[in-house]
C-alpha cells in the first residue's frame, strides 16, 4: 500500500498522472456521462432519448448547483461564527487596552505591567 501511495505521490508531485481524469474530473465525468448515454441509446436504437439527456443532464446540473449552494451556505455560516468570535475578541481587547490606560494614570504599575504583557503579541 505504500509503494502504491508512493508511486501515485511521485506521479501527482511531477505532472505525469496515468489518467486525464486527474487533471480535470469534471470534464473527464462529462465525457463518460456522454458515452454511457450513447451506449444506452444504441441499445435502444429507435426510441428519442435526446429529450431525456436533457432533463438528465438538466437534473445533474442542478444537483450540483444544489450542492454548491448547501457548501456556500454552510461557509457563510462559519465565516458567521468566526466573526462573532472575533468581535467578541476585539472588545475583551478593548476593555483591557482601557484598564491598561486607567491602571497607567492611577500609577498602579502591577496593574499597568500585567495588562502590558497579555496584550502584547507572542512571537512564534
Amino acid at each position: 500500500l505504500q509503494e502504491y501511495f508512493k508511486e501515485y505521490m511521485e506521479d501527482f508531485n511531477t505532472a505525469t498522472l496515468p489518467h486525464q481524469k486527474y487533471y480535470d474530473y469534471e470534464k473527464w465525468e462529462m465525457e463518460e456521462y456522454k458515452k454511457e448515454k450513447s451506449k444506452q441509446a444504441k441499445a435502444k436504437k429507435g426510441t428519442s432519448t435526446a429529450r431525456s439527456d436533457a432533463m438528465e443532464h438538466a437534473k445533474l446540473q442542478q444537483e450540483r448547483a444544489q450542492k454548491k449552494a448547501a457548501q456556500e451556505k454552510d461557509m457563510a455560516v462559519q465565516l458567521m461564527r468566526n466573526s462573532a468570535s472575533k468581535i467578541k475578541e476585539m472588545k475583551h481587547q478593548e476593555q483591557l487596552r482601557t484598564q491598561m490606560a486607567h491602571a497607567f494614570k492611577t500609577g498602579d504599575t502591577v496593574t499597568y505591567q500585567r495588562l502590558k504583557k497579555r496584550l502584547t503579541p507572542e512571537e512564534k
